[in-house]
Order: structure tokens, then sequence, then C-alpha cells
């Protein structure tokens, strides 16, 4: 599970919840996980296209580096990337914690 938090306006930051880990994206495109929540490698601008959110890496903005998911499951590499893509449009959920969590 991930956990999106907002970091600044229109600016996330990606966890996985059991590794307590950032989704963060080196220079080559690469997705990476990371303890460092503020390092410019893991904050993303989420951009709303066709009813789904993208998640643009912020430190490659120029490059307009998008997180991808292909269709068996593994990182697509950035730099194969394109807004409207179906493996960078993703649709949050909202998930209600339980007390006991």
């Amino acid at each position: 599970m991930l956990e999106i938090t907002s970091f600044d306006f229109g600016v996330v930051r990606i966890k996985g919840v059991k590794a307590n880990l950032f989704l963060s994206m080196d220079l080559h495109g690469h997705l990476y996980a990371q303890a460092d929540p503020n390092d410019e490698e893991a904050l993303f601008r989420e951009v709303y296209s066709e009813g789904y959110s993208a998640y643009m890496s912020l430190g490659h903005e120029s490059q307009k580096w998008f997180i991808g998911i292909t269709k068996q499951g593994q990182p697509k590499p950035a730099y194969k990337t394109a807004l409207g893509q179906d493996a960078t449009s993703f649709l949050p959920r909202h998930i209600e914690k339980s007390e006991d969590e």
C-alpha cells in the first residue's frame, strides 16, 4: 500500500507504508526507495488528466518524466513515459485507517 501526502501545493510524496520508505526517481529515470522524504528526487507534481492522477518527477520536470507501471507490474523507465499513457494513469483511493493501526 502506498500513502500519498502533500508537501506543497500540487507537490506530493509517496511512501510505502510497510517499508516506511519514499518513492524516488534517479537521474536516469529509474524508481527507487529512500528514507529522506525531503530529497527533491522523492517529490512529485500531481497532474490531473482525464479523471486520473499522474505523478511527474519534480527533480526532472524539464524532461517531463512520470511514474509509470507496465502491464506486467514493473516500473517503466521514466524516459519512456508521457502524460495520458495507461502506464502513468492512477486512480488514488482513500482508505480509512482502523483505530488499531
